[in-house]
This record gives C-alpha cells, sequence and structure tokens, in this order.
C-alpha cells in the first residue's frame, strides 16, 4: 500500500517524487523517491532510491 505520495515539479521537464509504502504481510515501513526528466523520447525515471526500517510498534 502506498500513502503519502508527493510529486514536485521543477519547470515543465523535471519532477520529484516520493511516497511512503508498507506491506500487509512484513514489519517495515518504506519511503521511494524518484527524479524523473522528459527527454526527446519521453519521460524517464534518471534517479532512484528505496529504502525501508521496522515500523514502530
Amino acid at each position: 500500500m502506498r500513502t503519502g505520495t508527493t510529486v514536485t515539479t521543477f519547470g515543465a521537464d523535471t519532477a520529484s517524487v516520493t511516497t511512503l509504502f508498507h506491506y500487509p504481510d512484513r514489519p517495515l515501513i518504506g519511503r521511494q523517491s524518484q527524479m524523473w526528466v522528459r527527454l526527446p523520447e519521453g519521460w524517464r525515471i534518471v534517479s532512484a532510491h528505496v529504502s525501508e526500517i521496522p515500523a514502530p510498534g
């Protein structure tokens, strides 16, 4: 399940996307971030990161 997704644009050709997620069957909370750039061939992810930590409680 994803929650708290934020998209921030920088002009018409660059965007940052972050989201929180968790798996119903795992005691972890994750965060994912991506940088998107519009290139001549279309939108592409140019950088991404995913991390997970134990859920509180």
